[in-house]
């Protein structure tokens, strides 16, 4: 009885996404809120603390410094593609191995939250360093220093 050598039928499971709808429409939700505040924003924020002539925190001056390269420089246009392909990326490193559908889910869930966190801590950078003036105005203006 001759053998047979033929290759064993393969079985091939379903390919992994190419895009995860999820960690895109949070990846590019939190690109655009972070980009309309450093294009609307920021800039009409600056504009008040130069009429005021405000001595402004270190915090101040790197959010203002950063926000003045990345629209005025055309940073914003690698800043924009990376915000376009992170999305991809990050929906290829949820297959990487052989997970499970439901290990996919949670990993994608994950990643979800860190997006939610890292959106947390650049809004909140942006909103620390643009009310620490405020405040100091604020004060400046409530209780003037008495002349002696």
């Amino acid at each position: 009885m001759p053998m047979d050598y033929a290759r064993p039928a393969m079985t091939v499971g379903p390919r992994p996404p190419i895009l995860s709808v999820r960690i895109a429409a949070h990846a590019w939700a939190i690109a655009f809120a972070t980009g309309a505040i450093a294009v609307l924003g920021i800039p009409k924020v600056e504009a008040v603390f130069k009429d005021f002539k405000v001595e402004l925190p270190a915090i101040t001056k790197i959010t203002l410094i950063a926000d003045r390269a990345l629209v005025n420089s055309y940073l914003w246009i690698p800043a924009l593609l990376v915000a376009i392909a992170l999305p991809f990326g990050l929906t290829a490193l949820l297959g990487v191995g052989t997970p499970s559908d439901e290990d996919i889910r949670r990993r994608e869930m994950w990643v979800c939250r860190g997006l939610k966190f890292l959106a947390f801590l650049v809004i909140g950078w942006i909103a620390l360093s643009l009310l620490v003036p405020y405040t100091t105005l604020l004060q400046s203006i409530s209780s003037p220093s008495s002349k002696k």
